[in-house]
């Protein structure tokens, strides 16, 4: 029987074993991903650039009605759209992360009602390319607020956090 230490995660587990790390997802939401995602992260940044350029229509036609201050609005949001596609565009989805192809695990801050506390995880894909996989923890208003700290215990004791 393999035996795995565990820690709660935003929406599951992440489970570390010897040879791999594995996150799984509860509830609803977490059956819903899986289906959605299938490991894909292309599926997500091509949902995202196809938004993008219906908000730069949008933003072209609005100028054209001679709208210039919605026309700039909307302008923005497809480039911050843009923007989140090429920063995102090496990120993984995919829930096992083979430990020996691991070179670094950063420790990610909670900021205070905006983003939840995780951990960043740079690994190469079996394709030999680098990718992140961004592992969230429950925040400061979870019925779980210390789960953070069990985390990076637990990842200190398997030598993947320094």
């Amino acid at each position: 029987m393999v035996t795995a230490k565990k820690f709660r995660t935003k929406n599951g587990y992440c489970h570390i074993m010897a040879d791999r790390i594995v996150l799984t997802h509860n509830g609803f939401f977490g059956r819903l991903s899986a289906l959605a995602m299938e490991g894909q992260m292309g599926r997500i940044l091509a949902l995202f650039g196809t938004l993008s350029i219906v908000v730069f229509y949008f933003a072209y036609v609005i100028y054209e009605k001679g709208e210039t201050y919605w026309a700039f609005l909307f302008a923005l949001i497809g480039i911050y759209m843009l923007y989140a596609i090429i920063k995102n565009a090496n990120n993984s989805v995919h829930p096992i992360i083979l430990r020996n192809q691991i070179t670094e695990v950063i420790p990610l801050d909670e900021v205070k009602g905006i983003s939840p506390p995780g951990f960043e995880i740079i690994f190469k894909n079996l394709s030999g390319k680098m990718r992140k996989r961004i592992i969230s923890l429950p925040g400061q208003f979870s019925k779980y607020p210390d789960e953070l700290k069990l985390a990076k215990k637990l990842l200190r004791e398997e030598g993947l956090l320094h």
